[in-house]
Formats: structure tokens, sequence, C-alpha cells
């Protein structure tokens, strides 16, 4: 799914696991999206104020957290083309 001559989307990854977040990562870097990654949802809300994202990838299954909604302000991933 590279892309061919047009801009690759920007990517947040929220996700708490360094490996399944390097993993993640690395597998969008390839297919051409600037990634960036946070580790907490308070991290991600920062970051989602400071840049736009097309796409949010969010780990709903944290040890602390029931839903995305409770991860991050529904305001803030309404800001954002896709959430997964």
């Amino acid at each position: 799914m590279k892309s061919s001559g047009t801009e690759a989307g920007r990517v947040l990854v929220v996700q708490d696991e360094p490996v399944i977040s390097w993993i993640c990562s690395q597998t969008l870097r390839g297919e051409g999206f600037k990634v960036d990654i946070a580790a907490n949802g308070s991290i991600a809300e920062g970051m989602l104020g400071e840049k736009e994202y097309d796409l949010v990838l969010i780990d709903i299954m944290r040890g602390n957290s029931l839903s995305y909604n409770q991860i991050i302000p529904k305001r803030k991933v309404d800001q954002c083309k896709h959430t997964v």
C-alpha cells in the first residue's frame, strides 16, 4: 500500500508496550507513513493538540482503560480523519 507520488499521512500510535509500538511504527514507516508514538492517553492528548493526524491507532486493551473514549477525549479524536 505504498503511496505513489502522493504525500503519506501522519499516524499516531497510542501503545504502552515498547515492542508493539516499534513493530507498528516500523510497519507503517515502511509503507511511507509519518509515525508518532504516545505511551499513554495523556501524552496522546497533548500530541493531538500539537499536530494533525490522519489516523490514530489506539490500544484499547490497556490494563487501566476500558475504551478509547477514556484514553483520549472525543473532541480530540474527532479532529482526526480515521481512528482504529
